[in-house]
């Protein structure tokens, strides 16, 4: 069997995070490798989950951003687990792996890219991205939006890439089966329908839209039974709940905060609405299509390769909030609509996103790794 270290910047609930998790467990599973974690900084949120399947789990206890300690720590786990493979993820933990295993060339290293191409804010992190680049073994993204923003530079050109989408264990058709519940209760009475979003409440995820999007789709028609739901903490917490009191939308406006049974929730609504300035692939997405959800988006970076224009839901330019509302409409209007284009992208998730396939292919990369296959 062979010997797998991830190491990551957190153990957090988050998009690479929660795929990392599913990754492991197919690994365990499949008898074919003894894993271990380390991470770096933040609350253990997957720890429980990973060691009741037997995995060791390193806390690195990293106090700031450039502390030294964790490449010490980090470097003793690596010389003690004698790992035949370092896989790391997301940019400090690739940099403090790189950084430990350097002038050790017992094990192979290979780095999972999460997000676009991000060693250029300062010319420091551009050393950084200099650094990893040149003693990896190879990259694996996680969409072709990823993969593009990194092979066309100079000091990533000699190092093999790999294109391997997230994917997401299929739950059954509990969404559908919620929605036609309720709608044998309620009839075609006054029941109340949700538009999600879940996301982290950042810049990048642009929630804003989302909300502003709402107020144009209540504008145009009798919608008093719709409400937007958005899950997620974040900076930006406070900013958009003033935005919504400013639009005259509290009381249509639900913030939870941070929550656990997300599925649940994701049944029990009735759109997805997901409006972000980029992404690197957005593992929300097919969360919301394992509910039979139809999506509204933003039509940036990854997310084409997810969501199907016209098939699995509807596309549309950044801040072109009109149209995203039209879409919301159409959705609104039609049951039937939203039932297709929910069926549509959960058929898309089992054929394609699925987690045997993110295994398998993930399997294909580490063994060309590890016999120099390219």
């Amino acid at each position: 069997m062979n010997r797998i270290l991830h190491v990551i910047t957190t153990i957090q609930r988050g998009g690479a995070e929660n795929h990392l998790v599913d990754l492991i467990k197919m690994q365990v599973n499949s008898g074919d490798y003894i894993v271990e974690v380390a991470y770096l900084i933040g609350s253990a949120y997957w720890l429980q989950e990973l060691t009741k399947i037997g995995v060791k789990v390193h806390d690195l206890r990293m106090r700031f951003y450039g502390d030294p300690v964790p490449i010490f720590k980090l470097k003793s786990l690596t010389n003690s687990f004698d790992p035949d493979l370092v896989h790391a993820h997301l940019a400090p933990g690739e940099i403090y792996a790189r950084m430990a295993t350097m002038g050790n060339v017992r094990y192979k290293m290979i780095v999972s890219r999460h997000n676009e191409y991000t060693f250029t804010r300062s010319k420091f992190e551009g050393i950084l991205g200099k650094i990893v680049a040149s003693k990896i073994d190879g990259c694996i993204c996680i969409s072709n939006s990823v993969l593009k923003s990194y092979r066309n530079i100079d000091y990533y050109k000699s190092v093999p890439f790999w294109k391997v989408h997230y994917g997401r264990e299929y739950l059954g058709n509990g969404g559908q089966a919620v929605r036609n519940a309720k709608k044998n209760t309620y009839g075609s009475g006054d029941k109340s329908h949700t538009i999600l979003v879940n996301s982290r409440l950042i810049p990048q995820k642009r929630v804003d839209i989302a909300i502003r999007s709402f107020s144009e789709f209540l504008a145009l028609g009798s919608y008093d039974n719709w409400q937007l739901k958005i899950l997620g903490v974040g900076v930006l917490d406070l900013s958009l709940k003033e935005l919504v009191r400013d639009l005259g939308l509290s009381g249509r406006v639900l913030f939870t905060g941070f929550v656990d049974n997300i599925d649940e929730i994701n049944n029990d609504s009735d759109i997805f609405l997901h409006t972000p300035n980029k992404e690197g692939f957005g593992l929300v997405l097919l969360e919301a299509m394992n509910a039979a959800l139809p999506i509204v988006s933003t039509n940036v970076s990854a997310i084409p390769e997810v969501v199907e224009d016209g098939l699995t839901g509807y596309l549309h330019k950044v801040e072109d909030c009109k149209g995203i509302a039209t879409s919301l409409r159409r959705l609104a209007d039609s049951e039937e609509l939203r039932a297709e284009l929910g069926r549509n992208g959960q058929d898309r998730l089992v054929s394609y996103f699925n987690l045997s396939r993110q295994h398998s292919e993930t399997c294909a990369v580490y063994n060309k790794v590890l016999e120099n296959i390219f």
